[in-house]
């Protein structure tokens, strides 16, 4: 089966570009699959219900401005979108490719969906997380109901289904059982992302870091408070993320609560700082209560950097030699200050790329 010049819908990617967002976890991922694809491939981007889709070159001069972190300007991608015109009509006239959507994006609309299905000969879905539907107290208002939009949309029109993690995959039979939807699990498939960066070996470990978003679940607030109800900074910390869809007054007050300045905020930072903050870094520490998957841990272990999490049932649990587990701040507190942490590096390292992403997921998109 022939997939080259198969579709992946970047709508989200380009919409942070252009804004000039830090591409996320759920980016990551989706920059990852189409980092590994090694046949041609188009873009397609949505904006309200308009829609255009991109030829293989134009594609790949986008996706290496987006790798780059290089802005799209809107005049040039506006005029990109008006040369592709004729290429639009034959993409719906054909009918032979394969349409990849690995980011949620536009799946809460089902006029969107039944769009793709008329010029695409399947439509293949990954989903991160079941968080909005779970716990709905750490989302913004009616985003559980949107999301049961989307993964009933995922039932109705997709042909086959990825999951990021085991622990997704269980909670979306579980919740598909709850409300009686039915599908065939033959045609779903758990895929594990794979760690992307290297990190530099034999850097003195100064400090601690969190990664990510700033939003409620990542339990930010915790370890705000933990800082400034003690008299000296417990450890140094590092905050790296920007604030997540709609958590700028979140964000906010959560620095507000950092009264004494006892933390380091960064906002943004290339990949490179970003390379050499990890790499500098004690332990990366998630304190999420909720995860689709949780890719800074497995970025981290994979560099022989501790992993410090909060044990939850709505986290994927990596049973590796790099990875320790708390219950509660107090906890994670006797840890760092008894330093309870150490690296074995007789273990064996996670050997796991994403050329072996690109395989499995290849394999079974050809089913």
């Amino acid at each position: 089966m022939n997939h080259s010049n198969d579709i992946f819908d970047v709508s989200r990617l380009i919409s942070r570009n252009i804004n000039n967002r830090r591409m996320t976890g759920v980016d990551n991922v989706l920059i990852g699959f189409i980092n590994s694809y090694e046949l041609k491939y188009s873009f397609y981007l949505r904006y309200k219900f308009l829609f255009i889709i991109f030829p293989y070159g134009i594609s790949v001069l986008f996706f290496k401005k987006i790798k780059e972190n290089k802005t799209i300007l809107k005049t040039e991608l506006f005029l990109y979108a008006l040369a592709c015109i004729p290429f639009l009509l034959f993409s719906l006239l054909s009918r032979s490719r394969n349409f990849y959507n690995l980011g949620h994006s536009g799946l809460d609309r089902s006029l969107s969906l039944k769009t793709t299905s008329l010029f695409s000969k399947k439509i293949i879905v990954l989903i991160h997380d079941l968080i909005p539907i779970r716990m709905p107290n750490f989302c913004i208002k009616g985003e559980d109901l949107r999301h049961v939009k989307r993964m009933k949309n995922i039932i109705n029109f997709s042909d086959k289904i990825i999951f990021l993690s085991e622990i997704t995959k269980k909670h979306f039979y579980e919740w598909a059982d709850k409300e009686g939807l039915s599908f065939d699990i033959n045609m779903t498939k758990v895929i594990n992302p794979a760690p992307s960066l290297k990190l530099i070996s034999n850097v003195e470990k100064k400090h601690f870091c969190m990664i990510g978003t700033i939003e409620p679940r990542k339990g930010y607030k915790d370890i705000i408070k933990l800082f400034n109800e003690e008299k000296e900074p417990p450890f140094p910390l590092i905050i790296i993320g920007q604030p997540g869809w709609k958590c700028d007054v979140e964000t906010a007050k959560l620095k507000k609560l950092d009264s004494q300045k006892k933390l380091i905020w960064l906002d943004d930072c290339s990949d490179k700082e970003l390379i050499q903050i990890m790499s500098s870094s004690k332990a990366i520490i998630q304190n999420s209560y909720a995860e689709g998957f949780g890719l800074p841990i497995m970025e981290a272990i994979n560099n022989d950097t501790i992993a410090l999490s909060r044990f939850s049932n709505e986290i994927e649990i990596f049973n590796h030699h790099n990875a320790i587990y708390y219950n509660d701040i107090s906890e994670l507190l006797f840890i760092i200050k008894n330093n309870a942490f150490e690296i074995d590096k007789n273990k064996n390292q996670i050997t796991r790329d994403w050329s072996d992403v690109y395989l499995e997921f290849l394999n079974f998109v050809k089913i």
